[in-house]
């Protein structure tokens, strides 16, 4: 039997937690009667992918160009793709692309709902930084205009239905995701259109559990989303209580230059800027502790990995990714109430000095991210596009 073909289209690939979630995608359902493909605006096999294919789209400025959704569309058409999957790209993409195709669409949320509309807002007040009229206009006039009238809120709703209206399988990272959809947007499920399927983590074929005395962050530095700045305030308050422990930033983003500088005023020892690592496999080897202080997370593919690694996640539960992640706080990793810095620190210092304790999570973490496992997540991905194509299991 002919496998059936699936194309995933990418802004960037690979270079991000969504682009891994397709590589692992990919690599599972190729046996299972699929091969698959990727479109991609921005691209490169630097990272060491093999799997899947790679298709460069032609036109390098806009990525919803008039030349870039022509070649998504006629590629589609005249290779005869099965199922196109939208990985957490806009809707106007969709919009574009559906009327022109007769292959089934799936559309995948790789964050929380709605993000958007916070990351919009908080993209004006790094815009405002350094300008005095800029900063001024944020706090008087954007911050409590949205709060008012919703402004950012009410263009990112009209995507959503747009996006809904446009695919015939919508999945989302949890079941809370799910259900902040439908209850924001008065949707219901009659149709069967809306899915719930985690990230997958891949176990590592080597885990050390001889750790270091050392706490990591993980992932792009950006001010949106990420808050670094909050962690290093935290460090502020821990660090004196723990004089035998590191702090290692991994990672490097438009706010790298901004921390480094925060850290420094701030008087902060023991702290230590990594950069970006492909590999960051080492860190996970040697760290005992992984924090993270974002605004918002889907679901933090860092927390996975750690967990998967034997590294005890601290975080602020800004999310139902996040908790789910770490399930009972105090077993898998420890939640800690948004935003609130000093119960965060206490929380880490409590940790850190406590080595049954935080020798036991280690054990649990492990266990807990084998519930993510390529197998587990993969056959929910098979299922899915097997009943989309109307197929057994080949």
């Amino acid at each position: 039997m002919t496998n059936k073909k699936i194309a995933f289209l990418h802004n960037y690939f690979p270079t991000g937690g969504a682009d891994k979630v397709t590589v692992n995608i990919a690599n599972f359902v190729c046996n299972h009667g699929y091969d698959t493909v990727v479109l991609a605006h921005e691209s490169s096999y630097d990272f060491g992918v093999t799997y899947p294919a790679l298709v460069k789209l032609p036109d390098d400025g806009d990525l919803i160009s008039d030349a870039n959704i022509e070649f998504v569309i006629n590629y589609i058409n005249d290779n005869g793709i099965d199922i196109f999957v939208v990985p957490g790209l806009a809707g106007r993409i969709l919009e574009k692309i559906r009327p022109n195709i007769s292959c089934k669409v799936v559309y995948a949320l790789h964050s929380i709902p709605f993000w958007e509309a916070t990351y919009r807002l908080y993209e004006k007040k790094v815009a405002a930084r350094g300008h005095i009229l800029k900063k001024l206009k944020w706090q008087l006039i954007t911050c409590p205009r949205e709060r008012l009238v919703h402004k950012y809120l009410k263009s990112t709703y009209r995507d959503y239905r747009n996006v809904y209206a446009n695919c015939d399988a919508y999945v989302f990272l949890c079941d809370g995701y799910k259900q902040s959809f439908m209850r924001t947007l008065g949707i219901g499920d009659e149709d069967g259109k809306l899915h719930v399927i985690h990230n997958s983590e891949r176990i590592p074929e080597n885990i050390y559990l001889d750790k270091r005395k050392e706490i990591i962050f993980v992932g792009r530095l950006t001010y949106e989303d990420k808050r670094v700045d909050r962690l290093l305030r935290i460090w502020k308050i821990a660090s004196p209580q723990l004089p035998e422990w590191q702090l290692r930033i991994v990672g490097s983003g438009p706010e790298e230059g901004l921390l480094k500088t925060f850290a420094s005023r701030l008087g902060l020892e023991k702290i230590t800027f990594e950069g970006f690592h492909r590999n960051v496999k080492p860190f996970y080897d040697t760290a005992s502790i992984i924090c993270l202080t974002s605004t918002f997370e889907g679901w933090p593919l860092c927390l996975t990995e750690a967990q998967a690694n034997g590294v005890v996640p601290v975080a602020f539960g800004c999310s139902d990714g996040v908790k789910e992640i770490i399930g009972s706080s105090g077993v898998n990793g420890i939640t800690v109430p948004p935003f609130d810095i000093d119960v965060f620190a206490d929380e880490l210092v409590a940790l850190a000095t406590n080595e049954d304790r935080l020798g036991q999570m280690r054990l649990n973490v492990i266990e807990k991210s084998k519930a993510y496992s390529p197998e587990v997540e993969g056959r929910k991905w098979v299922e899915l596009f097997n009943s989309l194509c109307k197929t057994k299991e080949l």
